[in-house]
């Protein structure tokens, strides 16, 4: 897996973190953790990915999709999950927040019976954080809130797979537009990954495998 900051970048950006503190300046602030309809900056800085305890991502409102319409669904593996190393993202879940940056997205768990659970969850890439949103699962595919706190992305973990999102995902702390998130991903309408899909298998409860 690749290196989630290039060594270049890295030395540029602290260089620009020194000036700016020398200068009076404060790359890292935010003026609160919610953004109102006149709000359209979101500040990056390098220097998040040295702190003890990184920032929380300032939010804008959003409505998670029905998860019973998501129809098409990507493979992601992690090797260093603990449990499970293969698992699904939903394509048509993807979004990006017009002011918040953030992306947004549906993932299917798999379970040894064969069906699914499910998360909804964002990522902010600047500082390489998600926070889960809600879940469901096969059994009961409606979404049901969860909101935890926005943690740090590990890369080893049980039934993590936000490290090779992240690298799907975003690319030098920015997302990706929605097409690339998807070529990124490697599936095609031709060959779309129905295991996970709530909408492909209604009323059988289980997931092709």
């Amino acid at each position: 897996m690749k290196c989630l900051i290039p060594a270049a970048c890295l030395l540029l950006c602290v260089a620009s973190h020194v000036y700016a503190e020398a200068n009076g300046q404060n790359p890292d602030a935010r003026s609160n953790n919610t953004l109102d309809d006149g709000d359209a900056k979101h500040e990056y800085s390098i220097t998040n990915f040295f702190k003890d305890k990184l920032p929380t991502p300032a939010e804008q409102s959003f409505t998670p999709p029905d998860l019973a319409t998501l129809n098409a669904w990507a493979p992601i593996r992690n090797n260093y999950a603990w449990g499970n190393v293969h698992f699904v993202v939903s394509e048509d879940s993807l979004s990006v927040g017009d002011k918040d940056k953030l992306v947004r997205y549906a993932v299917g768990i798999p379970l040894r019976n064969g069906k699914y659970n499910y998360v909804y969850e964002g990522m902010d890439c600047d500082t390489a954080q998600t926070r889960s949103y809600y879940y469901a699962n096969s059994d009961n595919p409606v979404w049901a809130p969860l909101n935890r706190a926005w943690e740090r992305i590990q890369e080893k973990g049980y039934n993590t797979y936000q490290a090779p999102l992240y690298e799907a995902l975003c690319s030098f702390r920015d997302p990706m537009s929605i097409k690339d998130m998807k070529s990124s991903l490697g599936a095609t309408t031709s060959s779309q990954n129905t295991a996970g899909c709530p909408a492909c298998h209604a009323g059988s409860g289980q997931g092709s495998k």
